[in-house]
């Protein structure tokens, strides 16, 4: 029972020695005032606004992967299609035989020729519009169009340059004020252990 004893009056010299420590509870109230921190939407930091970027990239990415598996799945299903319906209006020859091969070649004309025409633009013996030639009045409208689109690109970077600006400046204060408030305790620990000691 005696060393119960001791121990209990162990702990309370242990206890009266230095500053109490303030309650857990408490120090986020009190830091909440002090600070003036609220819980809300804040100012978002480099990291969040780098993460939003990233992201928008791999969503814009994976958006276009999938209308470009889309469009191929739909000329897919559109060339096999018309090969059907080609096939129902004149079946094609069996295969291995003289008129299939002639068949093949005909169709091997026709792509090179069609191929051809694409990447040279067409005959030269058709006549280019004379406003492409000439010029006309669209291309006032396409200036201005261009140069509008400049000005958002433009408006967008200023944007992004004072979200970044913004960031910044939450940070610095967000450790300004961390700071201060390390320094506001250690005082108030210091003025503590002054009273404690020298009355």
């Amino acid at each position: 029972m005696d060393e119960g004893t001791e121990d209990d009056e162990d702990d309370e010299d242990d206890e009266d020695y230095g500053p109490k420590l303030p309650h857990p509870d408490m120090s986020v109230v009190s830091s909440e005032r002090m600070t003036g921190a609220r819980s809300g939407p804040t100012i978002p930091n480099t990291q969040d606004l780098e993460i939003r970027r990233e992201t928008a990239v791999a969503d814009a990415i994976a958006a276009r992967e999938d209308r470009y598996k889309e469009r191929r799945a739909e000329i897919h299903s559109h060339k096999s299609e018309i090969r059907h319906i080609e096939d129902e209006v004149a079946p094609r020859a069996e295969p291995g035989t003289h008129e299939r091969r002639m068949e093949k070649r005909r169709e091997a004309a026709a792509a090179n020729r069609e191929f051809a025409r694409t990447v040279r633009g067409g005959s030269p013996m058709e006549a280019a519009p004379e406003a492409e030639l000439m010029g006309a009045e669209n291309e006032l409208d396409a200036l201005k169009k261009e140069r509008e689109k400049e000005q958002r690109k433009k408006n967008e970077r200023e944007l992004r340059r004072e979200e970044m600006m913004r960031a910044r400046v939450a940070e610095r204060e967000e450790r300004l004020q961390r700071y201060r408030q390390k320094e506001e305790e250690t005082m108030g620990w210091l003025k503590a252990l002054a009273k404690q000691r020298f009355g």
